[in-house]
């Protein structure tokens, strides 16, 4: 009886260590939506070493027509002169889509369920890794859904805003920071 009991309290130990730290969002005067002039969510950053190593950029068309998938791509350059490995959680990469007055519109990782797939990466001066996502012009689903039938509803053409994130660490799983990318604006003509 005590070893089962050891064990279940182990195995709840340890799925405590292994969540993710939250970030907070908050709106600040620097933060303004291009779009709308209102302002947006900023991620709080820690700003220690691993952003000072990385050079964390997002690239996708600036327009799209309707109905179109908008291929996002985020890449992760070592910009230092040295090797690195970093250690990744989960799901290292996320991007977000907002609409003009600066609200979620989608996120990648909504509604994802994913394994415990820790690992790590090691990158020489000047390698990158690419992260790949398609929006494809719908809203997070409200409830989400593990069945996969819930789509989200179409967005409408207009301005939006997008950017990325990658969460890592330098020395264990359980410091990692997350390097926000800048809000690019994407168009979605009729």
């Amino acid at each position: 009886m005590y070893l089962l009991f050891g064990t279940k309290l182990l195995i709840v130990a340890v799925a405590v260590l292994l969540l993710p730290a939250c970030t907070q969002v908050e709106a600040t005067a620097e933060t303004i939506n291009p779009v709308s002039e209102t302002p947006l969510p900023r991620v709080s950053e820690n700003h220690s070493q691993l952003s000072n190593l990385l050079n964390v950029q997002l690239e996708m068309p600036s327009e799209v027509g309707s109905l179109e998938a908008v291929p996002i791509k985020l890449t992760v350059k070592n910009a230092s002169s040295d090797l690195i490995t970093v250690w990744l959680g989960v799901a290292p990469q996320d991007f977000v889509v907002a609409g003009g007055d600066g609200a979620e519109v989608w996120r990648w990782s909504h509604g994802k369920v994913f394994t415990a797939n820790l690992g790590s990466i090691t990158l020489r001066t000047g390698e990158m890794k690419e992260y790949l996502a398609y929006w494809p012009q719908r809203t997070n689903c409200m409830p989400v859904t593990y069945a996969g039938t819930c789509l989200g509803d179409l967005v409408t053409p207009g301005r939006y805003l997008v950017r990325g994130s990658f969460r890592a660490a330098l020395t264990s799983r359980f410091d990692a920071e997350t390097i926000t990318t800048d809000w690019q604006e994407l168009v979605i003509a009729d």
